[in-house]
């Protein structure tokens, strides 16, 4: 097994042990509180052989398990789809994040596979709306920072106070880099509503490391980050790529391809860093400095192949979307 792929299993076992051991733990409790429950009144009422109970305590347990081990199966099963490049695992996977099924719940990581999705599909990233219901609390937000009038932002944020406060919070905050000439006062606000659970306050730390000139701490917020969202894997590569180009020192390269795998173990990677790899391997397998095999190669390529949208091509945009996926594979 090849160092990357050791890379992308564990990262996938650490996955679906964090995503379903508290879910299946939950589930075996409730049946077991309901199975009590049941027994209790089935021996007041004389209604069945106590003998028999822990046989059926048995067979209950194993259903329970199996359906459990299912679903664990079926997680990695929608991520090494992913991984193959097709294109409905990752709106499956942005569907998940946004309702929490199999994964951690978090606009932003379906932000991101959606945006992978329409990076496949060429659709428009604007289409993440019609993913969400009417009164989805996202819609909201996206309503107020994007608002074209103060008047009608200071409305919109009043109610996203009332449904989503932290996020609301996080956009109150935001406004204060305006204000404040020190912004490590408003980073440490940021910081403290991540830890409240504002996925907002992670999008204005990106923004702020994105521009500072603080890469040592720019590299210590994205570790962090990296470990809840995966897409931050792609940025440490780029970190480490961009160092590469000064310290002419190859672990440089070796370090941004590891983290470019830890970020395919979750279906990240999309067609952009797909091309980045393969050019990667191009490059420095001419120097003999690395190596792809076929296997993995064919498996990269095929994700950065354009998947048809039936409906784009209803609208008449397929011809567009083709000619930008050619000048992207070029």
């Amino acid at each position: 097994m090849s160092a990357h792929a050791k890379i992308v299993r564990l990262e996938l076992q650490s996955t679906t042990k964090d995503y379903w051991a508290d879910d299946f733990e939950d589930t075996v409790t409730e049946y077991l509180q309901s199975f009590e429950i049941w027994r209790k009144s089935a021996e007041e009422n004389e209604e069945i052989d106590t003998k028999h109970m822990k046989k059926i305590l048995i067979v209950l347990c194993a259903i329970v398990f199996v359906a459990g081990l299912a679903c664990c199966q079926n997680a990695k099963q929608i991520f090494q789809q992913a991984r193959l490049g097709d294109a409905e695992a990752y709106k499956s996977l942005a569907i998940c994040y946004r309702d929490g099924v199999q994964v951690d719940k978090s606009w932003l990581n379906m932000f991101c596979m959606y945006e992978i999705y329409c990076d496949k599909t060429c659709g428009k990233l604007d289409g993440i709306i019609d993913l969400l219901d009417e009164g989805h609390p996202f819609r909201l937000l996206t309503e107020v920072i994007f608002s074209s009038s103060s008047g009608g932002m200071d409305s919109l944020l009043v109610e996203l106070r009332e449904v989503w406060p932290v996020e609301a919070e996080a956009v109150e905050a935001a406004m204060e880099l305006y204000t404040i000439e020190d912004e490590s006062v408003v980073m440490k606000l940021m910081r403290k509503l991540e830890n409240k659970g504002s996925e907002l306050a992670v999008v204005w730390q990106w923004i702020y490391y994105d521009e500072a000139s603080d890469k040592k701490g720019q590299e210590k917020c994205y570790i962090r980050l990296a470990k809840k969202y995966p897409a931050f894997n792609l940025l440490l590569g780029d970190i480490y790529l961009e160092r590469y180009d000064e310290s002419d020192d190859f672990s440089d390269v070796l370090k941004a391809i590891d983290y470019y795998y830890k970020a395919d173990a979750y279906g990240m990677l999309g067609p952009t860093y797909a091309n980045r790899l393969l050019g990667l391997y191009d490059y420095y397998g001419k120097k003999s400095m690395l190596r792809c095999d076929d296997e993995e190669r064919i498996r990269l390529e095929n994700i950065t192949k354009w998947q048809r949208n039936p409906l784009l091509a209803l609208m008449g945009d397929s011809d567009t979307c083709l000619e930008n996926s050619l000048i992207t594979a070029s």
